[in-house]
């Protein structure tokens, strides 16, 4: 069994080959961003232009959602630092210590 090398100028048929890495592509992204869909690289050979625009979408919408999230847990962190700050300054120092 040996390495097959094509080069291929069409990239349709490029992409019929790269099936299996744009299915774990996907899935990883799916996976990253915690999200769940059916958009497998069998969607993209039959060129649905719809189906396409329409994972995009969705994809880009995801992205968004992660961005969002994180924001929001940095924000919550920097809180908490700021009132567990404030809190240790505002007590008496105990004497025995």
């Amino acid at each position: 069994m040996g390495i097959h090398v094509f080069i291929l100028s069409d990239p349709l048929a490029m992409l019929f080959f790269a099936r299996w890495t744009l299915n774990l592509c996907i899935e990883t992204a799916n996976k990253m961003f915690y999200g769940q869909s059916s958009f497998n690289s069998a969607d993209l050979v039959e060129a649905d232009t719809m189906a396409v625009c329409a994972y995009f979408c969705y994809f880009f919408m995801i992205a968004y959602k992660f961005r969002q999230a994180k924001a929001i847990v940095q924000r919550i962190v920097s809180i908490w630092f700021v009132n567990l700050l404030r809190q240790s300054q505002s007590r008496p120092v105990d004497p025995r210590f």
